[in-house]
């Protein structure tokens, strides 16, 4: 019966690893059927030799689609990568000198978030399709700081490694929480009833892991099951409304940041909003880096950096002074009071001393705010001024 459906269908759709079964060399040997017309989605996550099989039977035109500047396949083995055993066919036909057609108009982001990804990884070819244009503006944006793109400069969070290779960052996680509160606080003053899908992506397992455990923590189980929190890798080719992207790297010694500065893994992260994309990151551990320089001076060139942010400064009317701290895995306040944030404060737990040399690089790229300004209202001025 399968033979027959294949036999008769003008198109099969099948995975790369599904197109070498059986079935499919047995109606090449019978000659029964020939697939003279190959298209394979995303070909640049795919390996070479995983292109292969699909074209063994009879074909005569290949199209491949794919993001030669988005995640190659998954190679784990460094000896494979040093044979470039992760290249793609894409990858190869365009170094080639193969014709390549570029798609440049994008039906994904808002101007906002497209701007940069376009200018750093496309020639600054990309354009906004006529549904982006035409898209009117959610409510939240009423917030100051709720914007569609902002870098939160979460300059007091450390990386944590626990066991293993992993980092995790808790500075960032509460923000992450304590953003996703006043966001869904917003949509219900506003009587907004259109749903907002909310994502946290991170490079790393392990602040994935830390993600969770301050959702569930802050906003309780139920809530927390609504956002959408995982790995970058994993988020290729997915989208959301609103995405915030915890950056985790953030250390004192400034050593380096690791594979968050694969340039490909960072246009990956912030390609995935469609209304809305936050960074949570250190500037100047990021800044390392000089992908992330570049996307840090253009973030401070528009006026989009909030310096100093952290969750208790930016969102104090989430913490009940007088209430102690909860700790992990502790019950949720009642829906009835304020939610609250569990944030370790990470001036006592990095120690009270500054580091000079961090102080000396922002000071010359980030304008300190007026610390007895409310927080809000400097966003606000921070982003009217650069709009």
């Amino acid at each position: 019966l399968e033979l027959e459906l294949v036999k008769n269908a003008e198109i099969i759709f099948t995975t790369l690893s599904s197109s070498g079964r059986q079935i499919f060399s047995r109606l090449s040997e019978r000659k029964c059927v020939k697939f003279e017309t190959v298209l394979i989605d995303e070909a640049c996550q795919a390996s070479e030799v995983s292109v292969l099989q699909p074209l063994m039977y009879g074909c005569r035109k290949c199209v491949l689609v794919g993001d030669p500047q988005q995640l190659p396949a998954t190679v784990l083995s460094l000896k494979a990568k040093e044979h470039q055993m992760e290249r793609s066919l894409f990858e190869r036909l365009q170094h080639a000198s193969c014709p390549v057609h570029m798609l440049m108009v994008q039906y994904r982001m808002h101007p906002e978030i497209r701007h940069f990804p376009s200018d750093h990884f496309y020639e600054g070819k990309l354009q906004d399709g006529d549904c982006i244009l035409q898209r009117a503006d959610p409510p939240f944006y009423s917030h100051s700081l709720l914007k569609p793109y902002i870098f939160f400069d979460v300059d007091q969070g450390r990386e944590l490694r626990m066991g293993g290779r992993s980092l995790s960052n808790q500075a960032e996680a509460d923000l992450a929480a304590a953003l996703y509160v006043s966001l869904q606080k917003t949509l219900k003053e506003l009587e907004w009833s259109e749903p907002v899908s909310v994502g946290v992506i991170t490079p790393y397992r392990e602040q994935r892991n830390c993600l969770k455990k301050t959702f569930k923590s802050v906003c309780g189980e139920a809530k927390a099951g609504e956002v959408f929190i995982e790995t970058v890798d994993s988020f290729q080719g997915r989208q959301l409304d609103v995405v915030m992207l915890s950056c985790v790297r953030a250390s004192f010694a400034r050593s380096g940041i690791g594979f968050v500065g694969d340039i490909r893994r960072l246009n990956v992260a912030i390609t995935r909003a469609q209304l809305a994309l936050w960074v949570l990151g250190d500037a100047a551990t990021l800044g390392l880096s000089p992908t992330w320089r570049a996307l840090i001076e253009d973030a401070e060139r528009r006026r989009r950096i909030i310096p100093n942010a952290s969750a208790r400064s930016l969102f104090p009317e989430q913490f009940r002074p007088s209430d102690p701290r909860p700790q992990p895995g502790q019950q949720p306040l009642e829906p009835a009071q304020p939610p609250a944030v569990w944030p370790s404060d990470p001036r006592q737990s990095a120690g009270a001393m500054p580091n000079p040399m961090g102080q000396a690089q922002r000071a010359q790229s980030v304008s300190q705010p007026n610390a007895e300004a409310d927080p809000h209202s400097r966003a606000m001025a921070a982003w009217s001024e650069g709009a």
